[in-house]
């Protein structure tokens, strides 16, 4: 599933591409990426589901209505 993509997908991206999962609060997949690559990430509710955003531009993350966490999800 999802690893396999990030593995395959893996040698095409760079530390500034933004990655975007949806439904994390399925699985513990986004957390573990999280912990695992560092840097800042973003989790928002969306229609009754959870959405995750790590990677990307430090200017993602540096909106007045966005604040980064860096601490663990």
């Amino acid at each position: 599933g999802r690893e396999f993509a990030l593995r395959t997908l893996a040698p095409r991206l760079s530390a500034h591409t933004p990655l975007l999962f949806d439904d994390i609060q399925d699985n513990g997949h986004f957390r573990e990426l999280v912990e695992r690559r560092g840097g800042p990430y973003l989790v928002f509710e969306f229609g009754g589901k959870w959405i995750g955003l790590t990677g990307g531009p430090e200017s993602l993350y540096c909106t007045p209505e966005s604040r980064p966490s860096t601490t663990s999800i």
